[in-house]
């Protein structure tokens, strides 16, 4: 026998049928009038009117979202905010100029890097043991801060346990 259901509007029960529903019929005919219906929204690009259906569109075509997304990285890379450039803040050498070629020091053990020839992203490893090691380093405190949360800790224990579950079947043959 199927589970019963709850509408996610109203929270009737829903009767058993076969697939999935989420709605019922008073609330089915809600939604999909919300999903059908027409915004007027200004670019946030030009600045133009336009319409659309979905809530999350700001931009009126492809080439206004990719203009506005050039001129937020640019502002953010003047403005020091970007993570790479928060990374070797005050890595340059003493004295050196802020032409292309000044000298940058590894984020992870302060070595010299190359400067990159060419167009490109600048590197903020000397090597690819302090990348790990600084990738590494994230991961620890990431998790440690995750796990400080009871609920996600029992999340995680969750799809621990999952996780191992199906491994063993796996190795069992049985998946």
């Amino acid at each position: 026998m199927p589970k019963t259901a709850a509408c996610r509007l109203c929270g009737r029960a829903l009767e058993p049928r076969p697939g999935t529903r989420r709605y019922c019929e008073a609330c089915r005919a809600e939604v999909a009038a919300e999903i059908a219906r027409v915004l007027r929204v200004r670019c946030g690009g030009c600045g133009r009117e336009f319409e659309t259906s979905h809530r999350a569109v700001r931009y009126c075509s492809d080439e206004c979202r990719k203009k506005a997304r050039l001129s937020r990285n640019r502002a953010a890379w003047r403005s020091g905010s970007s993570s790479r450039r928060r990374r070797n803040s005050g890595s340059r050498a003493p004295g050196a100029d802020s032409g292309g070629g000044a000298a940058k020091s590894c984020c992870v053990c302060g070595g010299a890097i190359e400067p990159r020839r060419g167009p490109g992203k600048q590197r903020s490893y000397c090597s690819d043991a302090c990348r790990a090691e600084d990738k590494r380093t994230w991961h620890r405190e990431y998790m440690r801060r995750y796990l400080a949360d009871p609920r996600k800790r029992a999340m995680w224990s969750a799809r621990l346990t999952a996780l191992r579950s199906r491994r063993a079947a796996k190795k069992r043959g049985e998946g």
